[in-house]
């Protein structure tokens, strides 16, 4: 009862909330009043006046009825519902009149009515109702309980008509229904792709109308600008466009003239909310001949990460990293820039000063790497401050760094560029709290008409290798001494390669002396060159462009085999006798080439000198710059039973402290000291003092550079070892080396 009651409940709140149009069915007069007077002129079949009114109420409360239904509940029955009650509504009207078959085309209004409703498919629905109803009413007919106005042979055969014609017209009616449901069903599903596209995507879509307005901003705005979308309506775009930016927005837009659809791409910046610029793509597409668009549709895509990437990237390309400062790419073409305004402006001559700073090699080694990079950005922080705004100040690489001043017109103005660069170092550097004194060698070129930037630049480092040569922490302005001093050097570079190439390196050897019994313990291995267009070249002149270039390995490897040769030879020959030793100097670039090591191995077993008959002597002052690399070096080849000799001893700074740490066998007074024997109090201190400490240690002492018998009885009588010097003997190929005892005034001395 309760389900029934409220099914009831349900079926009169229906009936109580029928719209106004059904009750009007019941008591519209002038419906009745048409519907009277048909009747009354036989137009229409004689039913009492009430039966029109009862139908006409009916039909509009049950459509009312199954309509509600269908609209709320839109499940198939209550649409079969709602069909079947449109379509039973219309056969009792247009069967009521009598004229039934002949009024059928009110069904085709019924189907298109449940069409726009329920879709295409509702014309089957539609069809298969409207022939039952007619099927029913023609039976109705037939028993003689619906009236007819028609014969009775025509009444069949029209309704047979009817189902045929409503079946063709309702199936063409569905079928153009179908193609229209489907079309706007594919409008709507790309519409909404677009509609997700652009509310979802990071890019920022927009619509400008006349005057600029922005008719359309997709939700992207707030993410790329900061400001919601609703915000920008009705505003105008140009505010939003960078003011350098807005000329070629104002250009691409006047060059459209046409109604025909363009499209092109912008790189502007536009202003967020924050007051920030951001970079961004814009690709605009004119469809203002649009009826549906009437305006420019801008996509446009925020590339301010990839923007800063790039400058990044670029500045990257034409910077040091370390530093900040101009590399060589960038120097390179600010130096050829301007080199070409001299021929416009000679008062703009560039000068170009290149620095290397002294002994850098040192703060790496000691300190780590991680100082020698303050100490570089320390260096060209104070170099910016000390320069003009208008100068270029770069770092090549390494510690070097080169200044381009423009308006040096003269070598007068070039010196005071370099007292600049050299004040910058007066004070000392500190890192990790050490105060370090630096230097830097510093060279100066003035460009001239003709000149170009690579040529420049080597004159400038020529004559920073001069002011190296001359003492350092000092400038040179290029001159043509120097300029010859730098095509010598390039000429000495290049035939000295030849030379090491072809073997055309020869040896000459210099003795040392037992200076108690005068008797020859050793020979120092001296690289000579012969150069066929110069003659004999001396050491100082190709030693340290060996050094400078790298050819020094070469060179000293040449050097050790001939002599540990020839040191054999003779140690065969010499039967009776102490045998000799081979005294071989040891570059800085050799200790420091990975297979010193293995050359000395090497060198040691083709010749068959006994290792203990081989002296390395390696300088004082290299020992010191690197501690740890050294000491590893020098513990390998002491282990191959080589003597390591400290050569030029009492050069250093720290002499005195290293010895005990280091694997060294021999120490061998520097000449400066030896020279001032007789003639310096504090230099005959300092060699008795080292004499006494590398006895005091367990070491040999040789004495370098006797050039008088005074230095040689003062040696003597100091209990010194060994010694050498032109008073003894000088540096003589093989085949002219005596072993005898020097000359009578020098052996009664010994005596």
């Amino acid at each position: 009862m309760a389900e029934g009651g409220a099914e009831r409940t349900t079926a009169a709140g229906t009936i109580s909330r029928l719209p106004p149009q059904a009750w009007s069915y019941l008591i519209n007069p002038p419906i009745l009043l048409i519907i009277w007077i048909l009747r009354d002129l036989d137009l229409i079949a004689r039913a009492p006046l009430w039966g029109y009114a009862l139908m006409l109420g009916a039909a509009a409360v049950l459509g009312a009825i199954t309509d509600a239904w269908a609209l709320r509940r839109r499940s198939r029955l209550s649409v079969q519902a709602r069909i079947a009650a449109q379509t039973a509504a219309v056969t009792a009207a247009i069967y009521m009149t009598g004229w039934g078959p002949v009024l059928t085309i009110a069904y085709a209004f019924t189907a298109q009515e449940a069409i726009g409703r329920f879709g295409a498919r509702a014309w089957r629905s539609t069809l298969a109702w409207c022939a039952l109803c007619i099927a029913l009413a023609q039976c109705g007919i037939a028993l003689r309980l619906v009236p007819s106005l028609l014969p009775t042979s025509m009444v069949q055969g029209l309704a047979a008509l009817e189902i045929v014609g409503l079946t063709i017209v309702l199936r063409m009616v569905g079928s153009v229904t179908a193609d229209k449901e489907k079309a706007e069903s594919s409008l709507r599903a790309s519409e909404d792709r677009f509609r997700s596209l652009v509310q979802h995507s990071s890019d920022l879509t927009i619509v400008v109308g006349e005057g600029s307005r922005i008719l359309y901003a997709s939700e992207a705005s707030w993410e790329m600008l900061g400001v919601d979308a609703a915000q920008l309506l009705g505003t105008d775009a140009a505010t939003l466009v960078h003011p350098e930016d807005l000329e070629q927005l104002r250009a691409l837009v006047a060059g459209w003239h046409t109604t025909e659809e363009t499209s092109t791409r912008l790189d502007i910046r536009l202003r967020h909310a924050d007051g920030t610029w951001r970079d961004v793509e814009a690709a605009v597409s004119d469809l203002r001949s649009r009826p549906t668009v009437a305006g420019l549709i801008v996509n446009i895509r925020d590339v301010t990460a990839r923007k800063a990437a790039e400058r990044a990237l670029a500045h990257h390309a034409l910077h040091d990293t370390l530093t900040g400062l101009p590399n060589r790419s960038l120097l390179m073409d600010r130096l050829e820039q301007s080199l070409m305004s001299v021929e416009r402006d000679p008062g703009g001559v560039p000068a170009l000063a290149f620095l290397d700073l002294d002994r850098f090699k040192l703060v790496n080694d000691q300190l780590g790497h991680g100082a020698g990079d303050e100490l570089l950005v320390q260096v060209a922080r104070r170099l910016r401050r000390a320069l003009r705004p208008t100068d270029t100040v770069a770092r090549l690489g390494g510690d070097e760094f080169v200044v381009l001043s423009e308006g040096v017109a003269d070598p007068e103005t070039a010196g005071l560029l370099g007292d600049r660069i050299i004040r910058c170092f007066d004070e000392r550097v500190t890192i990790g709290g050490c105060a370090l004194p630096i230097s830097a060698s510093v060279g100066i070129a003035i460009g001239e008409r003709g000149d170009d930037a690579e040529r420049l630049l080597q004159r400038a480092d020529a004559a920073m290798y001069r002011a190296k040569t001359l003492g350092r922490g000092r400038a040179v302005v290029f001159d043509e001494t120097t300029g010859a001093e730098t095509r010598e050097r390039v000429h000495i570079e290049g035939a000295l390669r030849r030379a090491i190439d072809k073997g055309e390196i020869g040896v000459h050897y210099q003795p040392i002396f037992a200076l108690n019994d005068l008797s020859v313990i050793a020979v120092e291995a001296l690289a000579r060159w012969h150069d066929p267009q110069r003659g004999l070249v001396s050491p100082e002149a190709f030693i340290g462009v060996a050094e400078d270039t790298g050819l020094i390995v070469e060179l000293g490897a040449q050097v050790m085999r001939e002599a540990c040769q020839q040191v054999a030879t003779w140690n065969r020959e010499r039967i009776g006798t102490s045998p000799l030793a081979a005294s071989i100097n040891l570059s800085g670039k050799q200790l420091n080439d990975p297979n010193v090591n293995a050359l000395v191995r090497d060198t040691l077993g083709m010749s068959e000198l006994d290792p203990s008959q081989l002296w390395l002597e390696v300088t004082e002052t290299y020992v010191l710059n690197d501690h740890e690399r050294v000491v590893a070096t020098l513990d390998a080849l002491r282990n191959l039973g080589a003597t390591i000799a400290v050569d030029d001893f009492g050069t250093g700074y720290s002499s005195l402290t290293y010895l005990r740490r280091f694997p060294v066998g021999i120490v061998k007074i520097d000449r400066q000291f030896v020279n001032g024997i007789g003639r310096a109090t504090h230099d005959e201190e300092i060699v008795a003092a080292v004499v006494r400490l590398g006895h005091a240690l367990g070491l040999r002492v040789v004495a370098e550079g006797i050039e008088t018998l005074e230095q040689l009885q003062y040696l003597q009588a100091l209990g010194c070892d060994a010694g050498q010097g032109f008073y003894l003997a000088r540096p003589a190929p093989a085949h002219v080396v005596a072993f005898e005892a020097p000359a009578p005034d020098a052996t009664t001395a010994a005596r």
